[in-house]
């Protein structure tokens, strides 16, 4: 965030100031806050500053309204600020409204367009402002900022407690004052430890990371599944445990350079990518698990091919195999057993049911 502070100072120190300024980034790292103290700092005089919600008003009617307003003048000083948080929530129809004010703003407006997804902006509107991008904030950053918060409401925390509220913000300031806040009511006049941050965050997540990440590495999908349902039960944050799962397979990859840890990364890296887009967020850890102990399985059963003492069972396993495919059935009577095939499979494993339960003979 160094290189933010630098350019919006630049642009300050200037006095120079632009129609349109577009903040987009990741939620929590301060783009309305920044917005809020530029906004004040573009009139000597003093700014009317009028906020918007983009989600709230996102339709044609509410941006006409802001353009009927944007030409009167200021009730007071000699600007008016606007600042449009998640704009990108605004229709087709009111983009290209907002597009003719931005393309001939009155003197004394600016505008601050706000939003953690400027991909869905239109071009024609990116082109019309001055961009500034912010990014997750560090580790050490979001410490310094949970520091100086402390300071000021004179509470106590321990080194050990800063590290994991920073560590579970995941580079959102207002993620880390959310924690700080909880864990100080937890402590009550206490030292603000540890086991207080953990209350707040969960403090079964580590085991349970530890748990699906052993499993899977191991192809045990059982033992993969329930570490997902019991973090489920808990009310836990599927988000962050997908988070702290990919920390930590990078972490025992970057140990040991083994082709099963590969395999595993490049797997759960692609499932975890689809979680936010999953009508059921912890499908996409399921599917995982069970791909994996999958692939686990096929690596076994290539090894015993090669082992003169299993080739019997093989041979067994494919007889079996020719058996079924000699079996025939009428798609109607297959569809018409799928309920109870799906109940039997449910006594032995909730995990492939959720994913049965999306298919269709």
């Amino acid at each position: 965030l160094v290189k933010v502070r630098e350019r919006l100072s630049g642009i300050v120190k200037t006095g120079k100031f632009g129609h349109a300024y577009l903040f987009s980034g990741p939620r929590g790292v301060g783009k309305t806050s920044a917005a809020r103290i530029v906004a004040r700092l573009t009139g000597a005089e003093g700014t009317d500053i009028i906020e918007m919600d983009g989600a709230s008003n996102r339709g044609i009617d509410d941006v006409r309204e802001l353009r009927e307003k944007v030409g009167l003048t200021p009730l007071s000083g000699k600007r008016k600020a606007y600042i449009i948080d998640e704009v990108h929530m605004l229709t087709s129809e009111a983009f290209n409204a907002l597009l003719k004010t931005l393309e001939e703003p009155p003197e004394h407006v600016i505008f601050f367009l706000c939003t953690t997804e400027p991909q869905k902006l239109p071009k024609t509107v990116i082109s019309r402002c001055v961009e500034v991008k912010f990014y997750k904030a560090s580790d050490e950053e979001i410490i310094e900022s949970v520091k100086r918060s402390i300071k000021g409401e004179k509470l106590e925390v321990t080194k050990e407690a800063l590290e994991r509220i920073a560590k579970s913000a995941d580079g959102s300031f207002r993620e880390a004052q959310t924690i700080l806040e909880e864990a100080s009511g937890i402590a009550g006049k206490n030292k603000i430890d540890i086991s207080a941050v953990n209350l707040v965050i969960g403090s079964s997540i580590d085991t349970l990371v530890t748990e699906y990440v052993e499993a899977v590495i191991a192809g045990k999908t059982p033992e993969a599944l329930q570490a997902v349902e019991r973090l489920l039960k808990g009310g836990g944050d599927v988000m962050a445990f997908a988070k702290e799962i990919l920390e930590e397979v990078r972490r025992r990859l970057l140990l040991s350079f083994e082709d099963r840890l590969l395999i595993v990364t490049k797997v759960l890296e692609v499932k975890i990518r689809t979680l936010k887009y999953s009508v059921l967020p912890h499908l996409p850890l399921e599917i995982a698990a069970i791909e994996l102990g999958m692939k686990e399985a096929d690596g076994e059963k290539v090894e015993k091919v090669t082992d003169a003492k299993k080739v019997e069972k093989v041979e067994k396993v494919e007889k079996v195999g020719k058996i079924v495919k000699e079996l025939s059935v009428d798609l109607d009577t297959f569809r018409s057993q799928w309920p109870q095939l799906l109940s039997e499979v449910r006594k032995k494993n909730h995990g492939i049911v959720t994913l049965l339960s999306l298919c269709r003979p």
